[in-house]
């Protein structure tokens, strides 16, 4: 019996099952003494609800390597816009309405990505990588946004016959 239970511990632990979850921080001045103090970005969710920040992903939730990122190289901060608190933060940031992510560089002071909208999970994963670079500098902020819809255009009207357009 305890052979089975290693196994299944040790297939968990292969697969990502028993990754640690990030610690969400509630407070933004407070990650911002932890991002200076332990030399970690912080990692800024913003969404609506108390899970909002599972909402980021196309898929919903984190995949196992974004996870490990997130708990291993930065400060996660989460700002919850159904809560008068994080809305007044999240319209400080210009997201009031929005889902969206921002990560700063090392001293929590500049923004090196700011995107507004999901991400599909994998590319989530690759940006926490990316500016988890501690030798990355930040000199400017890249800013991807969700994809707006073409306005809708309506067909043109003819008036009467289907069939000859007058």
């Amino acid at each position: 019996m305890m052979n089975v239970l290693a196994i299944l511990s040790l297939a968990g632990a292969l697969t990502g099952h028993n990754l640690p979850a990030p610690s969400w921080e509630s407070d933004y001045s407070l990650a911002l003494k932890l991002a200076e103090s332990k030399q970690k970005p912080i990692a800024l969710f913003v969404g609506a609800g108390p899970a909002g920040w599972q909402k980021l992903t196309r898929e919903g939730g984190l995949s196992a390597p974004a996870s490990k990122t997130l708990s291993d190289r930065y400060i996660c901060l989460f700002i919850d816009t159904e809560t008068a608190q994080g809305k007044r933060t999240a319209t400080a940031l210009g997201l009031a309405d929005s889902l969206g992510l921002i990560i700063s560089d090392r001293t929590g002071k500049l923004q090196a990505f700011r995107h507004t909208g999901q991400l599909a999970q994998a590319e989530l994963a690759d940006r926490l990588v990316k500016y988890a670079d501690s030798g990355r500098p930040v000199a400017t902020t890249e800013t991807v946004a969700a994809p707006v819809p073409a306005p809708y255009t309506p067909a043109p009207s003819y008036g009467g016959c289907p069939n000859c357009r007058h």
